[in-house]
């Protein structure tokens, strides 16, 4: 995963480029998505589903170091990004819970 601070927002977003998997609020099916960029406050995300605003999901986000777990956050969806990359649909979207490891 890298990553590089973008400051033109009131929230600094780190720009990341890495995979992340995901269920939605009423399912225990994970998919797999990416993550372009993350602040403490919202996050763009890249997944194959086309899914309405106010969906949430709950994410997890892996650690290159083995010996932590990872990161996990809940999301909801704001609004869709005007182009699609791929067969994925982008999303901005809101976070409202992170669990950093321990």
């Amino acid at each position: 995963m890298s990553a590089t601070l973008d400051d033109r927002r009131l929230k600094s977003r780190v720009k990341i480029e890495g995979r992340m998997t995901y269920h939605l609020e009423n399912s225990n099916d994970t998919h797999e998505g990416e993550l372009e960029d993350l602040s403490d406050v919202g996050a763009l995300i890249w997944i194959k589903q086309n899914l309405p605003t106010a969906s949430q999901l709950f994410c997890r986000i892996e650690s290159d170091d083995e010996e932590q777990t990872g990161i996990e956050f809940t999301a909801t969806l704001l609004h869709t990004h005007p182009r699609k990359r791929e067969s994925l649909y982008g999303y901005g979207c809101t976070i409202e819970k992170i669990k950093l490891p321990d």
